[in-house]
């Protein structure tokens, strides 16, 4: 399977809508931080062959550790775990505050990035 990664323009247009949504000052802290957000799962692949849930962690990870954005990092998190298991055919099959549970540990450093790939892989599914 192909992985479909997703372009700094939809982490953008992501994070727009997350200020939009939920409040919070728009634009970029860290443009190299954002580049690094998207390099985390590519680097992952480039080394072994990771599950798309492994991916989506590393990406989440990714936007906890750098923290692109001036605020709503979290949130866009979040929002793009989502958007990426989409774009690779999974579903995440968790209530809203379970995912912000989820994200709030890895931020908090109580979950590592494997626990994280393992709560998204027993929370998804594969779609059509």
């Amino acid at each position: 399977m192909s992985i479909v990664w997703l372009e700094r323009d939809v982490l953008l247009a992501l994070h727009d809508a997350v200020v939009a949504t939920h409040g919070g000052a728009p634009g970029i802290a860290d443009y190299m931080g954002l580049e690094m957000v998207r390099a985390r799962p590519m680097d992952l692949a480039g080394r072994h062959t990771p599950s798309v849930p492994e991916l989506a962690a590393a990406q989440l990870c990714g936007f906890l550790l750098k923290r692109p954005f001036r605020s709503g990092n979290k949130r866009t998190a979040a929002v793009a775990l989502e958007a990426f298991l989409g774009l690779n055919g999974y579903e995440l099959a968790v209530p809203e505050e379970d995912l912000a549970y989820a994200v709030r540990m890895a931020a908090a450093g109580e979950w590592t990035p494997a626990a994280l790939a393992e709560w998204i892989n027993q929370g998804v599914r594969r779609v059509a």
